[in-house]
């Protein structure tokens, strides 16, 4: 295990340059057509309960206002939590159980975050217990100046449009955002809750292959998830064409078809399932 703090904090580029854009026209428009869609930040004291801002009207606004990529920003915080178990490779810790709905962030200009560390007791009351054990912290755009993330009192850690950084959420790792001096940034997170195996999360990864060394890249080129769809594949084969890749699932007795580009190795979205009585499906589900 690594000493330097600094080693787990992580960052993935995993949004494009289209979907940050729409976020932010989105979140714009939130501004005008949805009254009261963004309040200004304030910090919980779990001691006496309750809430107030650190930076007195400097505070950023925050909004849980939805937009037409949330879905996709969720999906994309998902594969973000799951490179980072496998950059770190811990046999003690390797899933979750869930994470918090995506939260936009909004800094005008003298706009900043308070030195914090992401202890929120609150977050997690429900089914779920517990304070949040990793944050995803998303940028959207980076045309404005100042603003900075800053960890550990004087670090200042590189942030580009699209990336996704990933750190723990406890003590060790207070972090803040410095003032924005001109323009706006705008900003995501979301928090994944203690790391407990959750069998309901069906996922399926592709991986390069060199064939002339016989060896399998460790990480992987492009991950699908859709709990909804399936929870765990039995049978995984791919059609005649190669271009999509055929699901067997005996639990929901169903065969779940997902595009698939055999150049690249992404895996794209669903295109159908086949699921009884209409399919007529009989165990066991084997594809050859």
């Amino acid at each position: 295990m690594r000493k330097n703090l600094s080693y787990y904090v992580k960052s993935y580029k995993l949004l494009d340059d289209d979907v940050c854009k729409q976020t932010v026209e989105e979140l714009k428009k939130s501004e005008e057509d949805q009254i009261n869609s963004w309040r200004q930040h304030t910090f919980y004291n779990v001691v006496d309960g309750s809430s107030s801002t650190r930076s007195g009207d400097k505070e950023l606004d925050v909004s849980h206002v939805e937009t037409s990529t949330r879905p996709l920003i969720m999906d994309k915080i998902w594969q973000a939590y799951y490179l980072y178990t496998n950059d770190l490779s811990f046999p003690w810790w390797n899933s979750w159980n869930g994470y918090s709905l995506v939260r936009f962030n909004r800094y005008k200009e003298t706009r900043l975050m308070a030195e914090h560390c992401d202890h929120i007791h609150s977050l997690f009351e429900g089914e779920r217990k517990g304070i949040p054990t990793v944050t995803a912290l998303g940028l959207l755009n980076d045309d404005y100046e100042g603003g900075e993330l800053v960890m550990f009192e004087d670090t200042v850690l590189p942030f580009k449009a699209g990336e996704i950084k990933v750190f723990p959420s406890c003590f060790l790792y207070p972090h803040r955002i410095d003032p924005v001096s001109k323009g706006v940034r705008y900003s995501f997170v979301s928090w994944a809750n203690p790391f407990t195996r959750n069998k309901s999360q069906g996922f399926i990864a592709s991986y390069a292959f060199n064939s002339a060394t016989g060896t399998i890249n460790s990480k992987p080129v492009s991950v699908y998830r859709n709990n909804e769809v399936f929870c765990g594949a039995d049978d995984i084969n791919f059609s005649i064409d190669d271009s999509s890749i055929l699901l067997t699932e005996q639990a929901k007795d169903q065969i779940v078809v997902i595009s698939f580009n055999k150049k690249t190795g992404e895996i794209g979205e669903t295109l159908g399932c086949l699921a009884n009585p209409q399919a007529n499906l009989s165990f066991p589900h084997t594809l050859s």
